[in-house]
């Protein structure tokens, strides 16, 4: 492994509070950052000011983008998203939670809550530094959505590696709740109409979990899953050895997938970043160990319950195209600028 080398710091500076805090996703496309924040419904955009510098923000609601898209069905949990020179996919947690605990409220660990939106995958048309609902023959669409979450989690449940962790236990358990080694989802990448998703939660026996499904639009606005899988299924599994670790992200990089790779849970802990050598060659049932086709790049630093490495992109930066962003949860103060602004950093990949 080679020691990642903090090339830069890139400044980005937003029009109001709180969503500096919480940027769960990031893809850099036409000249442009796009954020994702996993307390809003929304998709951000910066635009380049100069070389370290993004600003002039502009914020795309996800019910202006989709007609029958209703924010009182809870946030979506942004997690990953994907651009592949038409359309920005977006993609939710598809997970439960469960209450935080309080002193004298130890019984709110027994409420799960369901989000319907947290169960979104979508893509929407991006031209000229714009989102559209429709642009030319480009139109927004989501996966088809059913009493599951979508068709993809009722795939999923009828899966031996995942039923356990999406069953319904019981009116008020209904799926073992993300970080609490649950079903969460944490980064997108696409190629050609397919798609890799990773999977943060669950892991099993210390290997982590990548999905790969292709789509198609089957009415104005809806996406169904095309049978890929080696018995027909709408998807395939491979298992990477992450060495217990978790996906927090995924970025394409030249022929490679870039992952980023850490805790479960939401502690303090290595996160490390991943290239794994042509992605979308994997066989279903694939298993992947550290080697020559998955190796470690270096560790990203993280602080004490500060600075958790959420989001990646590749960001050109002074003349060099091997490097790469990085965003934050939970920044440490000294990031922050002002009331709306934060610093993310830029490290080399080579």
């Amino acid at each position: 492994m080679t020691s990642g080398y903090l090339l830069n710091r890139v400044f980005l500076q937003f029009d109001h509070e709180t969503l500096h805090h919480d940027l769960s996703a990031v893809v850099f496309a036409e000249d442009c950052l796009w954020l994702g924040s996993d307390e809003e419904n929304s998709i951000e955009r910066l635009v380049q000011l100069d070389a370290c510098t993004f600003g002039q923000h502009e914020c795309f609601q996800f019910a202006d983008l989709f007609d029958d898209f209703d924010d009182a069905d809870g946030e979506v949990d942004v997690e990953g998203m994907a651009y592949d020179g038409s359309y920005l996919w977006i993609i939710g947690s598809h997970s439960t939670k469960r209450k935080k605990i309080k002193p004298d409220k130890v019984e709110r660990l027994t409420t799960v809550k369901v989000e319907p939106n947290r169960y979104f995958l979508a893509r929407v048309p991006l031209a000229d530094k714009e989102l559209h609902q429709s642009y030319n023959d480009l139109t927004a669409a989501y996966l088809e959505k059913n009493k599951d979450g979508n068709v993809l989690m009722s795939a999923l449940k009828t899966d031996e590696y995942f039923a356990p962790f999406l069953a319904e236990v019981s009116v008020n358990h209904p799926a073992m709740p993300g970080k609490d080694n649950g079903f969460d989802i944490e980064g997108l990448a696409v190629q050609d109409g397919r798609l890799l998703i990773g999977l943060r939660e669950p892991v099993l026996r210390g290997i982590a979990v990548m999905l790969e499904i292709e789509v198609e639009e089957v009415a104005p606005g809806q996406l169904t899953l095309k049978p890929i899988g080696s018995n027909g299924q709408p998807f395939k599994k491979h298992f990477l050895d992450l060495e217990g670790f978790g996906i927090r992200d995924l970025r394409r990089w030249n022929e490679e997938l870039l992952i980023l790779a850490g805790p479960t849970m939401d502690l303090d802990g290595t996160i490390t970043l991943y290239s794994l050598k042509d992605p979308f060659d994997l066989e279903d049932n694939s298993l992947t160990v550290p080697g020559k086709h998955l190796k470690p790049i270096f560790d990203i630093p993280h602080g004490d319950r500060t600075d958790r490495a959420e989001g990646i992109t590749p960001l050109p930066v002074m003349n060099r195209t091997d490097t790469l962003l990085v965003v934050y949860d939970s920044p440490a103060a000294e990031r922050l600028i002002d009331q709306t602004g934060v610093l993310a950093d830029v490290f080399t990949l080579e």
